[in-house]
């Protein structure tokens, strides 16, 4: 009971404060036009951003059809809790622990009409290094990859592995796409992995550049 009731108390907390964020921020979007175009040609695609700059997606893009891979462990369960919150969805699984089963629930999620939501530098690093994991998954359900980003002007960053940023309110947030990235059955997963790391950097520094701008 204690556990369920302090599950419960998190994830409302969070849920509350990154609410009070989001509807304190202001928000500029760039280069939103990659994401409309593949939206207008009814196609299915998977969001890549770094693991740090997780918090503001939840918010920026909820009440979506996107459903992300989230681990069966503790913490796992209160990120569930959150992105259900907000009206995302979770698939739960883990990329270390019997992965085709994760993989199997996220072609469920595509053919229910989902767009994917990863990390390619998670869920342990290195940071800002593209796993193969990412790419795989994106030539096996014949997706592409939509890389975004958002930089946070005022914001706490932790002094973990990724330097997870944590929004404040009354802020400024830019969050900038970048061109959709396609695996083909005959690309090499390790050049794809090198033009997503580059673009996911670029267009990173550029959101931090128009937060504070």
């Amino acid at each position: 009971m204690w556990r369920a009731l302090k599950f419960t108390l998190v994830t409302r907390l969070l849920w509350l404060y990154m609410t009070l964020v989001g509807k304190t921020t202001t928000t500029i979007s760039l280069n939103k036009q990659h994401r409309l175009d593949l939206e207008a040609e009814g196609r299915r695609y998977i969001y890549a951003l770094w693991h740090d700059r997780q918090a503001f997606f939840v918010y920026s893009h909820r009440n979506s059809k996107i459903t992300s891979l989230v681990s069966p462990s503790k913490d796992g369960e209160i990120m569930a809790r959150v992105l259900s919150l907000f009206g995302l969805d979770a698939a739960r699984g883990s990329s270390r622990q019997n992965p085709a089963r994760g993989l199997i629930s996220l072609m469920r999620r595509v053919e229910s009409g989902y767009h994917l939501g990863i990390t390619p530098d998670g869920p342990l690093g290195p940071r800002h290094e593209v796993k193969p994991g990412a790419l795989f998954l994106a030539r096996k359900l014949g997706l592409p990859i939509l890389p975004i980003a958002n930089g946070v002007k005022r914001k706490l960053v932790f002094k973990s592995w990724d330097r997870f940023q944590f929004p404040l309110p009354f802020n400024r947030v830019a969050i900038v796409y970048g061109s959709p990235i396609w695996i083909g059955p005959e690309d090499s997963l390790e050049d794809k992995a090198r033009d997503l790391r580059s673009v996911l950097n670029e267009i990173t520094e550029r959101a931090d550049r128009e937060a504070c701008s």
